[in-house]
């Protein structure tokens, strides 16, 4: 068995990360940092040791991750976008709203991919909505919505449905948006 390259790495520690296993994907992740000759990868790992960090309750060097890929000047503008997306998501968390919407307006000037565009609107709405802005809020998350809805037409997407109880305790069913 041959030895997995820093990007195949680097998927195994995204996928260790959805899947729960923070110990396992960090352990890749590092792996993956070591190996790694290319910016944009060594980005990316830092901005997935920063989730772990932040899901680990450090906020402090989750940003500092985030600080440190974007210190990278080569970056594709899309990769630039997502970290930013990432910061700005950390510094909601971290409780300074208006450095996260600062943030996420650079991310959202820096992504194309729609389905990216729709999460920073959504996460941006987020903020609004903690600062009791609900018409800016309203707005993001429509906005978000056009997104989503656009690139499900893009790809033809079934629409997921979503079932709930209503008062009468008997289950509705609604398409998600």
């Amino acid at each position: 068995m041959g030895t997995a390259s820093p990007d195949e790495l680097h998927q195994r520690g995204v996928s260790a990360v959805n899947a729960g296993r923070l110990d396992d994907a960090k352990d890749l992740l590092e792996e993956a940092l070591r190996a790694a000759a290319d910016p944009a990868l060594v980005a990316r790992v830092e901005s997935t040791l920063a989730y772990i960090a932040a899901d680990r309750s450090n906020l402090d060097h989750a940003l500092a991750l985030c600080d440190r890929a974007l210190r990278f000047e080569d970056l594709a503008r899309a990769t630039r976008g997502a970290l930013l997306q990432q910061r700005a998501t950390l510094l909601r968390r971290a409780g300074r709203a208006q450095e996260a919407l600062e943030a996420f307006d650079q991310s959202i000037d820096a992504l194309d991919d729609r389905l990216e565009l729709a999460r920073a609107y959504l996460n941006r709405g987020t903020v609004h909505l903690d600062r009791h802005a609900t018409i800016s809020a309203a707005a993001d998350f429509e906005t978000a919505a056009a997104y989503f809805v656009s690139r499900e037409r893009t790809f033809r997407l079934p629409r997921p449905t979503i079932t709930a109880r209503t008062r009468s305790s008997s289950p509705a069913t609604w398409l998600a948006p």
